[in-house]
């Protein structure tokens, strides 16, 4: 359930060069307030545009030759953004676009903000309203507006992109929505210093490392949420900035380009950001603690915060990946084939081989087999841990496990121990 910029539009031209001037003006008037450059996919057919690490891109798709349809899910951030996008996507007739259809679910004819404010607050309401309905009064760890793939390990009643709300903040909203405008990131209708700054707290709620970042996509979280926290402050400085956590993502920041061979450019305004954080500790980000990951088929595994992931696909296997700069995980869930045991006492004795395992473990949920190894690496030695979990239903997830200081064996097998399965493969 959401908001959503949903249009379809005829071009003086063929859809696809509209989509390469599209992508061209994004980044001529907003290439630095986007994440990353305007992408363009399915081989010409669609355009990705994000101001946001924490919503969806805005879609475009060229449907057929002269037609170009757009999507662009707003309550994410708010009645702000939605009004910005508007605007955008009017401007675009000087491509030769002609809107046939363009709506923004705010019930009003000609979209206004204060239409977009009330649409906003009244789906609010409406949400909170369903949580109350469907959620015991000890229910944890729900997910309003927030990513399925992963959750806090230790949360309240609910996790919003701009920070953990207890059962109370959701009942107020219940009976009111504007008593839920702290929700929404972006409320006025321009890219002002203020939505720059409530952009930055909601990656560093949700994306960012409390650490040296290890992986692309926390090198970008971390990057962006500095060039957003700098231009606007630039433009006002006299707004609530969270010092203390601005001053970690510099140190950590710094600290990865550190290992970096090369010059890099680095964040601005350090000295002064160290000043004003007094050496305080920051609190905001739900990575400074566990974060458990639905990794498919039903298996999961917590991890510490620091770990960034990814995805690695190829057209013969895919797998889960996590890193923490020191330690590599590769996570492959899979189907046994139809004539292995359905349950996982079976499976292991079914697979078992001559050879005992090097290590072989067994939880509540599944049963683990594999052993150590290592191999050279540009003169370094990595050592591994290489297995199989076995589930119930049929449910296997290869792992693989690599890291280079021998006093990380221990840790290593702690964490293939908590990976778990909950559900039959294909369930989740």
């Amino acid at each position: 359930m959401g908001l959503d910029i949903s249009g379809t539009a005829k071009t003086a031209g063929r859809a696809k060069e509209a989509l390469l001037r599209i992508a061209e003006y994004f980044d001529e008037h907003f290439g630095d307030d986007l994440v990353g450059e305007p992408n363009i996919i399915e081989d010409g057919r669609g355009l990705l545009v994000s101001f946001s690490t924490t919503s969806e891109p805005i879609a475009f798709e060229a449907v057929d030759g002269a037609t170009i349809e757009v999507q662009c899910r707003w309550n994410q951030l708010g009645p702000g953004y939605c009004v910005f996008v508007w605007e955008r996507l009017r401007e675009l007739a000087e491509f030769g676009l002609t809107w046939e259809e363009l709506d923004a679910e705010t019930e009003e004819d000609e979209l206004t903000h204060e239409g977009a404010i009330r649409a906003a607050r009244a789906w609010l309401e409406a949400l909170c309203s369903g949580v109350l309905q469907d959620s015991p009064e000890d229910m944890s760890g729900t997910r309003l507006c927030m990513p399925m793939h992963w959750a806090p390990h230790d949360v309240p009643f609910a996790i919003t992109p701009l920070g953990p709300r207890d059962r109370a903040w959701v009942e107020s909203v219940a009976e009111d929505g504007s008593a839920g405008d702290d929700f929404f990131a972006w409320w006025q209708p321009d890219l002002g210093p203020a939505a720059k700054l409530q952009l930055a707290i909601a990656t560093m709620w949700s994306n960012v490392p409390w650490s040296p970042p290890a992986v692309e996509d926390d090198f970008v979280a971390i990057g962006m949420a500095l060039e957003w926290l700098e231009r606007g402050y630039d433009e006002d400085g006299g707004l609530p900035y969270p010092w203390p956590e601005w001053s970690e993502m510099i140190s950590n920041f710094n600290s990865a380009l550190d290992e970096i061979p090369g010059d890099h450019e680095r964040p601005r305004m350090a000295e002064m950001v160290h000043d004003r954080a007094c050496g305080r500790a920051g609190t905001i980000g739900y990575r400074r603690g566990s974060i458990k990951h639905m990794i498919g088929g039903g298996w999961s595994l917590t991890l510490p915060g620091s770990f960034g992931t990814a995805l690695e696909e190829d057209e013969d296997h895919s797998a889960w990946l996590a890193s923490d700069g020191s330690m590599t995980i590769r996570v492959s869930p899979a189907l046994a084939p139809n004539d292995m045991p359905g349950t996982k006492e079976e499976f292991a004795e079914a697979t078992a081989e001559e050879e005992d395992p090097g290590v072989e473990w067994e939880s509540d949920t599944c049963i683990g087999r594999g052993d150590w190894g290592e191999q050279d690496e540009e003169g370094q030695t990595v050592l591994m841990l290489q297995g199989i979990s076995m589930a119930d239903n049929r449910s296997v997830a290869f792992v693989s496990i690599m890291f280079g200081d021998p006093e990380f064996r221990e840790r290593a097998m702690e964490i293939w121990q908590s990976l778990r399965c909950e559900a039959a493969f294909g369930d989740d």
